[in-house]
């Protein structure tokens, strides 16, 4: 500790005033930091933090459907956390191998491997993980009303053979 305090106090003027700037700049950092990670929605007890909303609409934004509205990618945010939450309820396996295809048939799209695609986005400032993120939610969203109407159907046919039949 006082070996410490020692070469803080030798360090040259110049070094010094560097040293402060480096603190001074780490310090102003660490309430972005936090407000980055404040949780501003909680949803059957998964956050949903300012970071997460400021990723949704750079993302919207640069799909160029509409223009970026807080109110609405803070729904949307809310909508997909329901929508993976009834993956774990339903079970549903395999989904990851899904998502990546996905994501890769995205980047084909925009002509350029997966891994352009991931730059791409974070040249944008967005996280690889937001997009994805977005298309688990819809992949286990169409897969759920699927099986869904798919057991509606069934259903509805084996209650119409049991019918008896007018003769």
């Amino acid at each position: 500790m006082i070996a410490a305090t020692l070469k803080l106090l030798l360090l040259s003027p110049l070094r010094y005033v560097a040293l402060a700037a480096l603190a001074a700049a780490g310090l102003a950092a660490a309430p972005v930091a936090a407000q980055a990670q404040q949780v501003l929605v909680i949803v059957n007890g998964d956050p949903i933090t300012a970071y997460d909303v400021e990723q949704r609409m750079k993302l919207v934004q640069i799909s160029g459907q509409k223009s970026p509205d807080r109110q609405a990618a803070i729904q949307e945010l809310i909508d997909e956390k329901l929508k993976i939450q009834l993956l774990k309820r339903f079970m549903i396996e395999g989904i990851e191998g899904d998502v990546e295809n996905a994501y890769a048939n995205m980047a084909r799209r925009m002509r350029t491997t997966p891994s352009g695609f991931t730059e791409q986005l974070s040249k944008s400032g967005i996280t690889p993980a937001t997009l994805k993120h977005r298309i688990r939610a819809e992949i286990i969203w169409n897969q759920i009303v699927r099986d869904r109407k798919s057991t509606r159907l069934n259903s509805s046919h084996s209650q119409q053979s049991r019918m008896p039949s007018s003769a």
